[in-house]
């Protein structure tokens, strides 16, 4: 499973991240995962807005998730959604930690909500007049995750008929 791989993004944090996320990030890739729990909940407390605050608990979930923390894991990601309830990121994120649970009606849930609010953002901005936006790294940002979405979603399929021998929407 690649969560931690697309987890940590810090593009988002802004070329001014604080010290403990550069820090939280050098500890995860070394494997120190308890110290890179540690900065990314401290630079969550020095967090600058909600959207600076929503990357850090997606990256900490990462992290979490990696350690082998997957209950505080998912409890980090409904923290993300309850602050930010639009990010598309996190709602992507939830939906893979409850699969790898085989949570599968809850993760195609989150699924769907990743598709839908990433779609809109690549709508607000690819049909923004502004050209600038077109080449936004928001809405590519958007854009990946409806393809990561997407992928997932097939997957999900997948495991549902490997399980049950049905089709997503069969019926008994």
């Amino acid at each position: 499973l690649l969560l931690c791989n697309h987890f940590l993004d810090l593009t988002q944090a802004g070329s001014c991240a604080p010290p403990s996320i550069e820090t939280a990030v050098q500890y995860f890739q070394s494997g120190q995962f308890e110290e890179s729990i540690y900065c990314f909940e401290e630079a969550y407390t020095d967090a600058r807005d909600i959207g600076e605050a929503v990357t850090i608990l997606n990256n900490l979930m990462a992290v979490l998730h990696r350690a082998g923390k997957v209950a505080r894991a998912e409890s980090t990601a409904w923290r993300a959604i309850q602050l930010l309830p639009s990010s598309s990121k996190s709602w992507h994120n939830l939906a893979l930690i409850l699969q790898e649970q085989k949570r599968f009606n809850e993760s195609l849930v989150a699924h769907r909500h990743a598709v839908l609010l990433a779609r809109e953002t690549v709508r607000a901005h690819m049909c923004s007049a502004d050209p600038s936006l077109r080449k936004s790294t928001v809405a590519r940002e958007a854009c990946d995750s409806i393809l990561k979405s997407m992928q997932m979603l097939y997957f999900y399929r997948r495991a549902v008929h490997e399980f049950t021998g049905q089709q997503e929407g069969d019926t008994e």
